[in-house]
Order: C-alpha cells, then structure tokens, then sequence
C-alpha cells in the first residue's frame, strides 16, 4: 500500500524549517542540500516543491507574511478599530520581535543578493495593509509613518537590544498621529 502524504504539510515543514535556516545562516549560505540534511527529507522532495532555492524564498515570504496576517488578525479581535487596535498590534509585534528581526535580517540579506524579485515589498506592503484594512488607519500617510516607525525600531532593538521596547517607543508617536 502506498504512503499517504499530506502534502501541504510537507510543504509548511519545508518553509518553516527554511525560514528558520535561512534567517539563522543567510540567505546566500543556504543550500537545497544543507535544507534536506536540517529537515531530514530528501532533496528530491524539496526539489518536488520549489524548483530552486529562489523560488523556495519566493514562496516563503508571502506565506509568512499572510500567516503572520492571520495571526495578527487574531490578536486584535474585539478590539475597538483606531487607537486600541494599533496598540494591541503593536505588542503582538513585540511579543514576535525575534520574528520580526529575522524577517528583516532574511529580507535584507536577498536584497544583498540583488535577486530580481519584488517578494520582499510586496510582502512589506501586505504588512502595511493590515495597518489600514485591520486597524482602522485611513490615512496613508499615518499608515506609513507608524509601519517605518515599527520596522525602525525592530531594526534598532536588533542592534541595541537594550533600546526602548516597541511599546515604549511607540506611545510618544502613537499621541501625536491618533
């Protein structure tokens, strides 16, 4: 009798344990064979997925980007729109903050690659909407102002782990632009 495989989740293990490599080694470091030995599965299935190491980061940053919406989502149900849906955004990203600075450690180092691919803004942008489409921020310009805000101090805190949390970081902004 044939083995039944799920699919899909071989596909999330491949991702999640490339995410997790990746961030961890470089993009650059990375290999298909170096994956396969991490997650224990043959290349020939990786291969099966993602043809090449760049499209298996295509897929990966929308997929994390669409989870991390979903999860997002989630943590601000029944939270009033405007300023009380921004704050409880705004400790779901420090709650993830390791997440977070892998993403953007991850993002930067393929954007070092110079890889001809909008993946990464396109995902950036996903972020971004769910400022305005979840919270409640019609104005882009607030949008925009709050989401470099946020990814500032992610990046800051990725260098000087001993700068102002997010939260504590945010609440002079925050009474300014809402």
């Amino acid at each position: 009798m044939p083995k039944v495989v799920d699919h899909e989740a071989l596909r999330r293990t491949i991702l999640e344990g490339a995410f997790s490599l990746f961030a961890g080694q470089g993009y650059s470091t990375v290999t298909m064979r170096g994956l396969s030995r991490e997650l224990g599965v043959s290349t020939g299935k990786i291969y099966h997925y993602f043809p090449t190491k760049q499209a298996l980061f295509e897929q990966l940053v929308p997929w994390l980007a669409e989870r991390d919406v979903l999860d997002a989502m989630n943590a601000i149900e029944g939270v009033a729109p405007g300023l009380p849906r921004v704050l409880r955004l705004i400790q779901w990203v420090e709650d993830n903050e390791a997440h977070f600075a892998d993403f953007m450690r991850l993002s930067v180092d393929y954007r070092r690659a110079d890889l001809p691919s909008g993946v990464v803004e396109t995902s950036l942008n996903t972020y971004r909407q769910l400022l305005v489409e979840h919270a409640g921020i019609r104005d882009p310009i607030t949008a925009d102002l709050l989401f470099d805000h946020v990814l500032g101090v992610v990046i800051r805190r990725t260098l000087d782990p001993s700068s102002p949390s997010l939260a504590e970081g945010s609440a002079p902004l925050l009474s300014r632009l809402l």
